[in-house]
């Protein structure tokens, strides 16, 4: 028996209420907020009220739990899931939606229960930065990767190796079917942290990092030490109001800013060369 836990929450918070909940089975984002699903055996109300605790005074919610009636989820999922696309360039798909050849780029997506569809400002604000660099014959590296889009669209890109990392392991077992269902022939997945990248040493052209501030604050000094000299660090997953907090950091390890965007949201994309 399943669960169903309605979430009353501003949207803009949605996906870092889903990051912490890591031990739910799966999401779906709402015009109040967000579902999230569990087995009744594995719900403890303290699931929910540790992370209202944790960020107090950052955003609100309130919750409504229920008992589920028996679905066809996979249907159920597939009826919600919509294609999206970012400009005219790129156009992001789940595998039963149809082909589009007037869009340059496709990337095809099995979402499931990992984090990033490219419905997210951060991940088309992300995308919208990577369709302006030069990807042609290098090295990136994906930080939480989520679903793998960012690598994917690395790839698509020209990049001649993506190493990619999550520490969730739903996330590490959608990204190998994601990454299967684009051909991804130079993307190696881990599951695991930042610490996974110390056999690296200023072996990458570009670090993409879509997370969040916090995760990104205490990540940031390691990301620098696999940059080479004038590679490019991307950053998203916080607001406007965070960027001064995410420069002073940035400058202390010599990451100078070089191209940023907000969008309609306050989500913000940083972009960032090491000197």
């Amino acid at each position: 028996m399943y669960l169903e836990i309605k979430i009353n929450i501003n949207p803009d918070f949605s996906e870092i209420l889903m990051a912490e909940l890591i031990t739910f089975d799966s999401f779906q984002e709402t015009d109040y907020g967000v579902d999230a699903y569990i087995l009744k055996t594995e719900y403890s109300e303290n699931l929910l009220t540790d992370v209202l605790e944790k960020y107090n005074g950052v955003f609100d919610f309130s919750f409504k739990v229920s008992e589920m009636e028996e679905k066809n989820w996979n249907e159920e999922w597939e009826k919600n899931f919509t294609h999206t696309t970012v400009d005219e360039d790129v156009m992001i798909r789940a595998s039963f939606h149809p082909f589009d050849p007037s869009y340059k780029y496709e990337i095809v997506i099995d979402p499931q229960m990992s984090f990033g569809t490219g419905h997210h400002d951060t991940t088309a604000g992300v995308i919208r930065h990577m369709l302006k660099m030069d990807y042609s014959e290098k090295k990136v590296l994906d930080a939480g990767t989520g679903t793998g889009i960012l690598a994917i669209m690395a790839e698509k890109l020209g990049s001649d190796y993506i190493y990619a990392y999550d520490i969730d392991q739903w996330s590490y077992n959608n990204c190998l079917d994601n990454f299967a269902l684009n051909n991804s022939q130079k993307i190696e997945i881990a599951q695991g942290d930042v610490s996974l990248c110390e056999k690296f040493s200023k072996e990458f052209d570009i670090v993409i990092a879509n997370i969040n501030k916090n995760v990104l604050l205490e990540d940031i000094p390691h990301f620098q030490k696999y940059l080479k000299k004038n590679g490019y660090l991307v950053l998203s997953g916080f607001y406007e109001n965070d960027i001064k907090d995410m420069l002073q950091c940035c400058h202390k390890y010599d990451l100078h800013i070089v191209d940023q965007s907000v969008s309609e949201n306050n989500w913000a994309v940083l972009v960032l060369k090491m000197k």
